[in-house]
């Protein structure tokens, strides 16, 4: 085996596929034009537009008028809340989300209260870190027009009950958001059975260009736009970017159709990983409920150990890993999802999160099973001194 680094962090990015990178290439270079333009350059442009929206509406259950195109997850959540909160303000001021939302969706809904005088309550997760419908019902009211859900959990993989959200919330015409981030490829995702009023997703969780998106607003649903325009049906205005859009679907297929071979070379590489981590360290255990998440993303609390010195001692040995959220970086508060768990400041700060995607192989998994007995005994050494 060499010595190249192997990276175990595709919760926060994946490698761009070739396929992806294969189609955009000609929009990079000869085929520039405009898709609002009439001529020549410009049809092909669009054409390219519509295929790609065809093709993404054909792998998610969507029709094609239900696909938005974004620069990514944040603007999508930021048209999907926002746009739907205040669409349907005529109809309640009500909002609600749960404990363990991205950061991106927690701005958004602290902007909505803060500027805009929305209401809103935050359900709790169970300790399988799973959304607590009961919970959820309870606090719904007259005037909730919107609930935001994330379908997997960013951290720690868990796949949260959007079918009995939604079948609780549309007998009352209540809106249901969804985060779909971490869902796409990840796990079967049909919008149509899904059953939610909006849901957001990002091209590169899932070996796309960063800075694509898409949004899926279901048939009849109104949401204000939050740049008036012409373009994407009117809801999201702004010159489309071809490639991204391009290279974006292309991706999207390609996920789709390895899902399933994908998902079980992965179980086997994540029983591998975790077996490592126990002999190592038998007080080790897993962030969630293990049989109700997706197999790419692996938490695991390490107590006595520093998560963000695991991390670092990791990388020096060549391996990439994190511990949550990459939005959360640098924070020297603990995890808001593992605090939502139940977990100390000081637990929530021992864990170490391990996400896998399309290139990772057992060639990775067996580097990672090299370095880490020795980087979490010289950790736990220094932990103790």
């Amino acid at each position: 085996m060499d010595d190249k680094t192997v990276y175990f962090d595709h919760g926060s990015t994946s490698p761009t596929r070739k396929c992806a990178v294969d189609a955009m290439l000609p929009y990079l270079t000869d085929r520039f034009g405009n898709a609002s333009s009439p001529y020549c350059s410009g049809r092909e442009a669009r054409k390219a537009v519509d295929n790609a929206r065809d093709r993404i509406a054909a792998l998610t259950g969507a029709d094609s008028r239900e696909i938005v195109m974004t620069s990514g997850g944040t603007e999508g959540l930021i048209l999907g809340i926002i746009g739907g909160a205040v669409g349907n303000r005529h109809r309640g001021n009500h909002i609600i989300t749960s404990a363990f939302e991205h950061h991106a969706v927690e701005a958004i809904f602290d902007f909505l209260c803060r500027e805009m005088g929305f209401e809103s309550d935050m359900v709790g997760i169970d300790s399988d870190g799973i959304v607590r419908p009961d919970e959820l019902e309870n606090l719904l009211r007259d005037d909730t027009v919107l609930v935001s859900v994330m379908a997997v959990n960013n951290e720690i993989g868990t796949i949260q009950p959007i079918g009995k959200i939604v079948e609780m919330c549309s007998s009352r015409e209540i809106l249901v958001h969804s985060d779909c981030v971490q869902a796409v490829g990840k796990m079967p995702l049909d919008f149509n059975d899904l059953g939610v009023d909006i849901a957001t997703t990002s091209g590169h969780k899932y070996g796309g260009p960063k800075g694509t998106g898409f949004i899926y607003i279901r048939a009849g649903t109104h949401i204000k736009p939050i740049c008036e325009g012409s373009q994407e049906f009117g809801i999201r205005s702004g010159t489309e970017n071809i490639p991204g859009i391009v290279g974006m679907s292309a991706a999207l297929e390609e996920a789709v159709n390895e899902r399933e071979g994908l998902e079980k070379k992965l179980l086997d590489y994540r029983s591998q990983i975790i077996d490592c981590i126990l002999s190592t360290a038998p007080d080790a255990k897993i962030n969630g409920n293990p049989d109700k998440c997706v197999t790419a993303i692996l938490n695991m609390l390490l107590p006595g150990i520093e998560g963000e010195m695991l991390v670092l001692g990791l990388d020096r040995e060549g391996v990439e890993t994190s511990t949550g959220s990459a939005c959360h970086s640098g924070s020297t508060e603990p995890s808001h999802v593992l605090s939502a768990l139940g977990l100390s400041k000081i637990d929530a700060q021992s864990s170490l999160r391990i996400s896998m995607g399309h290139s990772t192989t057992q060639d990775d998994v067996d580097k990672f099973k090299s370095v880490f007995p020795k980087v979490y005994n010289r950790v736990k050494a220094s932990a103790v001194h």
